[in-house]
Order: structure tokens, then sequence, then C-alpha cells
């Protein structure tokens, strides 16, 4: 199958949307053309498996765009801002189209002129939208006047992202006990990390907890956010390790007395509260969006706080860090229980490969 992949491939959802979808194909050589801004952090994460992969990284390889095949069975585009550029030297009417966007892309992206009248035209050319919330799709609906709009999750692989007792990587003694709070969203506002900042310190200022706070990601705002820990006085209690492996995620979830999510916008579930909760981890998240469906008290599966509240969080953390271990337990196999029956990557790559396989003979 010949498949040319726009997308971006540092961003490790990427990576494994192909590897999740050859899985579901099970048969095969995967002939892929990736076409990025940025580079894949590790490139061996394909080898060793049956891919074949020619990466176009741009700007630099921009005129190698003009000599690439056109005889895809289909083109996929992963976030629909500067990634829909590419298609202009791309794309022909011979190639399928398949368009993902992502939540920024309709909620932000498109104040920007540009961007909306290249989404606007690339919508009228695509065989198939999808989007990963039902609020996300129905926009898609409303933009394109498109009845070919489907609702595919980006899944979660159940089969990695499982409790694992074994920690791995970061060397503090709180952190191999078991004793920390955790985020693994990057460092841009949207994700709103001094929120979960300020609930911390006052966390510390009430119990004077032994737990560390790690913030896992990038970003620009990274310099402002330990500036903010430390004008609160708890600049060492801050661990941030930058990039850590995917193969390393599932313990770090596993073990964390709490993750959380401050976003003040999702599309739909996120993909690190999906990956932490199918590890079992305990989940605070904001309630935007669908993120209500997912995780809530009555669910049995989390607790929800409202964008910007850091004095909910701190009072929903302090919870997480006193309650009895059967109610953890209780708490965590419900979490891992609603994303294995709900948001699959084997069931969800089952529903992409239905629509690769409908719009084949059109």
């Amino acid at each position: 199958m010949k498949i040319l992949y726009i997308a971006p491939a540092a961003n490790p959802h990427s990576i494994r949307w192909i590897e999740n979808l050859y899985a579901c194909i099970g048969y095969g050589v995967f002939d892929i053309t990736w076409v990025s801004f940025e580079r894949p952090r590790h490139e061996e994460a394909l080898s060793g498996k049956n891919f074949s992969v020619d990466y176009i990284y741009l700007p630099r390889d921009f005129f190698k765009l003009f000599l690439t095949k056109k005889d895809y069975d289909f083109c996929h585009v992963q976030s629909l801002a500067r990634y829909l550029l590419p298609l202009f030297f791309l794309y022909n009417h011979r190639i399928r189209l398949i368009l993902t966007a992502w939540g920024s892309d309709i909620y932000a992206a498109r104040k920007n002129r540009i961007i909306k009248w290249l989404q606007d035209i690339m919508f009228r050319q695509a065989s198939a939208l999808t989007g990963d919330s039902k609020e996300m799709c129905n926009c898609l609906e409303d933009i394109s006047r498109s009845r070919c709009v489907y609702r595919i999750n980006f899944g979660t692989d159940c089969n990695v992202y499982k409790p694992n007792s074994i920690f791995l990587g970061i060397p503090n003694e709180s952190v191999k006990s078991g004793k920390y709070i955790l985020s693994t969203r990057n460092f841009y506002p949207v994700y709103d990390i001094g929120t979960l900042i300020k609930a911390y310190s006052l966390l510390q200022e009430s119990q004077r907890i032994e737990y560390p706070l790690i913030l896992v990601g990038k970003g620009p705002e990274r310099e402002v956010l330990i500036s903010l820990a430390a004008s609160l006085g708890i600049k060492d209690n801050l661990i941030m390790p930058g990039y850590i492996p995917y193969n390393q995620l599932p313990s770090i979830y596993s073990n964390c007395t709490a993750y959380i999510s401050t976003a003040l916008s999702d599309a739909g579930l996120a993909a690190s509260t999906a990956e932490a909760m199918a590890c079992g981890a305990l989940s605070i998240v904001t309630n935007v969006k669908e993120n209500s469906a997912w995780v809530s008290e009555s669910l049995g599966t989390g607790y929800l706080f409202e964008p910007g509240d850091y004095i909910s969080l701190h009072k929903y953390i302090h919870k997480l860090i006193c309650i009895s271990i059967s109610e953890r337990n209780h708490i965590s196999e419900n979490a891992r229980r609603m994303i294995y029956t709900y948001s699959n990557s084997v069931v969800e790559s089952a529903k992409f490969l239905n629509i690769i396989n409908s719009i084949k003979d059109f």
C-alpha cells in the first residue's frame, strides 16, 4: 500500500498512527512518503517493521516535492494548518484525500485568513474528513458541507499503555516510590500549566508534602513556568525532564499519585489523558469539550475541575493523596476499562481502514 502521509514527524502520535494502522491491516508492506516540517525524534521507531519510509523535510527538501511519485493509494494529512501547504505541490485529483483535523486546526487556526482559505479549498477536494469528537465532526460538517465526516479517535495502544509497577526513567527517590504529581501537556498557553503550578504551591503551603511535581513536555513557556515556580517558592520541588521516550511513559503514568491536565481546550479526549487512564493513572482534568464523558466522579474514572480554578485543583490533588488503596484501585480499574472499551487503537484503526476501503473504488 502506497501512502502519502503529511504530518508532524516529531509528534509521537503521528508515528503511532502509522504503526497502529499497519497492525490493523496485518499484511504487506507500507510504502510511505512522509512529508514533515520537522524530523522525527527517533526514526528507528519505524525500523524493523514492514515500512519503507521516504522522509521529505520542509523547507530543506522543498524541490523534492516536485519529484515525488504520484501513484498513491491515498493521502492522509494530520493537522490542517501549515500541513496543508505541501498539498498544493503534491495533490492531484487521482489521489484519494483524507484530512484529519486536530482541535487547534478548527478552534484556533481558522482565525488566520490564509489557513481558512487553504482549509476551505482542501475540504472540497477531500474524500473523507475525520475528527476525534462529536463537536469537531459537527464543525467539519458545517464548514465543509460534506457528509463524508467520520469520528475517529486517535486511539490508545492498550497493550503498550497498561499498568506497570516497574518504574523507569527519572532518578528521584520520591518518584521511584510512586509519590509524584504528573503532567505531560506541553508548555503552551492553551495547556495552562501555570494553573497546576499554583495549585501545587497551595498544596505545599498547607501540607508540605514530599511529592515532586513532574512536568514532562516542551514549549516556549518553559522559562516562564520556571520563574513562576521560583516566585512561589517551589522551584526545588519541580522536575522538568524534557522529552521522555514513549516506551518509558507507561511506567511514569502507572506510578504517579495523580495525572493532571489543565488544558483550556481539547478536541476530544487528549491522547496523553487517554494514555494515562489506560495505565490506570488517577486523573484530574479540566471540564472542557468532551472530557466529562470520559473522566468524572459519577463515572468513577477521575475528577473534573473548571479551567483555571487552581483552588479546586489543589483540593482534588490532596484528595487523591489521601484516599485509600481500595479507592485508588477502583478508580484505576474504571479508568483503564473506559479507554480499553471506547478508545482502543485497534478498534479506531479498523474504522479508519474501513474509510480507506470505502473510498478506493470511487
